[in-house]
């Protein structure tokens, strides 16, 4: 028994992994500006570890402590990010592998 597949079931797919292929470039994105955010942290730590001698060391351990703390809140959210870009991918390539069927069908439906 063949299944029937139409023309707008192949172009809703179609169109369903475009906004999950945009949904990862988004994803990409936040990645690479949480990436960014970490990287900011921890040249601010590295200006702050600098200023150690000029510094009085009860302020430069507050601002060590909150810039750490960015470092860290900055790290979790990239790992969150790049969970969502795996995510992401998986659900592109389960929906390539249903346009493939579904295009596959269609052929085979025209075919006939």
């Amino acid at each position: 028994m063949q299944h029937s597949v139409s023309a707008d079931q192949v172009t809703n797919a179609k169109q369903t992994v475009d906004e999950q292929t945009t949904k990862l470039k988004q994803a990409t994105e936040q990645v690479n500006e949480q990436e960014h955010i970490v990287q900011s942290a921890q040249d601010r730590i590295q200006e702050i570890e600098d200023s150690i001698s000029h510094t009085n060391e009860r302020e430069l351990t507050d601002a060590l402590n909150q810039a750490t703390t960015v470092v860290e809140q900055s790290k979790e959210a990239v790992t969150v990010a790049e969970h969502q870009v795996e995510i992401a991918k998986e659900a592109d390539e389960k929906r390539n592998e249903t346009i493939n069927i579904l295009d596959e069908k269609v052929t085979q439906s025209n075919n006939q």
